[in-house]
């Protein structure tokens, strides 16, 4: 799982209990990281440190590629340190580099920007450090991002426009350049696979689209670009026979005909997908729009997009908040669900149909309100009015009465491995597990930093969070019981 930074802004002003009140966890403690206090070259703040994080599997600790300080860093044996690699070693790494689920091998690339050294690297399972694959010195020009291809258990990188499958034993091509010719491919620049219509669908060199399909071979469709757009990517809206793609200027739908078999591509919207009239929710996988029924249905509602329309939504005739700035959507991540706001109250919507959320006594819950999942614990947390509620995946809101002195819950962060929620107080560090019991974390007395930040560290369970001036670990206890010793 990628290294995330997690902030939760929720700030709630609860029944406050002292921190005694709440038994001392024999699950989890925090410890400082050795050599984790932040320096001048960090302007004084342990967050600088850490930035540009990347939590890549295989590798014995996640690697960061900070802002102020300079070089790359790491965290081993809970002491951060130097990192010796040749990926990552800038921020713009971020979005180079994959696993492959069906090989657990992570497959890296790089095109020198920056002065950085170009190639392909991996790591292999077993395998602790990325590992060179040899590019032949007739392969020149730009090296692409990995392209995963799920259905044919292919990563594929382009190295000046030409196609390459990536293997522990080398690179060897994905189709070759009389195949390219034949089916009007002057050069690639993007391959996506999209489940919904079960197909690649690439971008060539000159902005035109083509897909190919599971069963069928290349057809050219529209060209999709133009000087300065670019592709983007694929989404996937809920159902079959559809995706959108996602360009910097645009969003195009492609679809494939039952009947037929044939692929069609139509422009929907003229800007990106953020920046539509469309609200994208990426947890349901649909594309949403508040619109009017058409020229003599003037009443506005929720639609979403199927492949050839649009279609009403079940309980969509809402109005929208008369705050224009308000945000209509929040995806509740890893629930399967979005929270839609209206003028009066707000919705919860399952994919299917908007559900209005009630509060303990019944009342409609009104906006404004935010909300989270958190699928750690299994619960949604919402706050409204400086209050937190547990939101039921039904739409019912109950109110949180008993959290500790100073845990308004300015911050909330997910520790995966675990299975709980970490919380910063006046007293120190809570956890909040999935039947909402608190617990204090044993370790330093600290406050978390503002904004906190967290992340997932594979390679050993650890969580990371920042103090103002200092790194500390979050640690599980029943898997590192010598680490936890003192803190317990």
């Amino acid at each position: 799982m990628r290294f995330g930074l997690i902030s939760v802004c929720v700030l709630a002003t609860l029944t406050a209990a002292s921190a005694e009140e709440f038994p001392l966890s024999t699950r989890v403690c925090i410890v400082p990281v050795a050599n984790g206090v932040a320096t001048e070259a960090d302007v004084g703040d342990a967050w600088r440190m850490v930035s540009h994080a990347f939590d890549i599997p295989g590798l014995p600790g996640p690697v960061f590629t900070p802002t102020n300080r300079e070089g790359e860093w790491t965290i081993i044996d809970r002491t951060y340190q130097p990192y010796e690699g040749p990926f990552p070693t800038t921020f713009f790494d971020g979005g180079n580099w994959v696993q492959e689920p069906w090989s657990e091998v992570v497959i890296a690339t790089r095109e020198e920007p920056h002065g950085q050294e170009r190639g392909v690297w991996i790591v292999a399972p077993g395998d602790s450090a990325f590992v060179s694959i040899k590019l032949p010195d007739e392969m020149k020009g730009g090296i692409s991002q990995p392209f995963l291809l799920p259905r044919q258990q292919q990563t594929v990188v382009l190295i000046g426009g030409l196609p390459f499958v990536v293997q522990t034993e080398g690179l060897k091509p994905w189709i070759t350049v009389e195949q390219m010719t034949a089916a009007h491919l002057p050069g690639l620049q993007s391959l996506h696979y999209s489940e919904a219509i079960q197909a690649i669908v690439a971008e060539d060199s000159d902005g035109w689209i083509h897909v190919l399909p599971d069963d069928g071979d290349w057809q050219r469709l529209n060209r999709a670009t133009d000087d300065g757009t670019y592709v983007v990517g694929l989404f996937d809206i809920d159902g079959r026979d559809a995706t959108l793609l996602r360009g910097s200027t645009f969003v195009d739908i492609i679809r494939r005909r039952v009947d037929t078999g044939a692929f069609e591509m139509e422009r929907i919207a003229s800007q990106s997908l953020l920046n539509s009239d469309l609200t994208a929710s990426f947890e349901l996988g649909q594309a949403l729009r508040y619109t009017s029924g058409g020229l003599f249905d003037s009443e506005h509602r929720w639609f979403r997009r199927n492949a050839f329309g649009y279609e009403e939504i079940p309980g969509g005739r809402i109005e929208l908040p008369d705050d224009t700035n308000a945000i209509r959507l929040q995806d509740l991540d890893g629930t399967g669900r979005a929270m839609i706001a209206a003028k009066d109250a707000m919705y919860l919507y399952d994919g299917s149909a908007m559900t209005v959320i009630l509060d303990q006594t019944g009342q409609p819950l009104s906006g404004p309100a935010y909300a989270r999942g958190f699928p750690a614990i299994n619960r949604i947390l919402l706050m409204k009015d400086q209050q937190l509620y547990d939101l039921s995946s039904e739409g019912r809101a109950t109110r949180l009465s008993h959290m500790p002195n100073g845990v308004g819950l300015f911050d909330l962060v997910t520790w995966e491995s675990v299975g709980v929620v970490l919380a910063s107080g006046e007293d120190g560090v809570f956890s909040i597990d999935q039947d909402l019991a608190v617990e204090r974390v044993p370790g330093p007395n600290f406050r978390l930093g503002v904004p906190i930040t967290g992340g997932n560290i594979s390679a050993t369970g650890d969580i990371l969070l920042t103090g103002a001036d200092r790194l500390m670990l979050g640690v599980n206890a029943q898997r590192h019981p010598q680490a936890c010793g003192s803190a317990l």
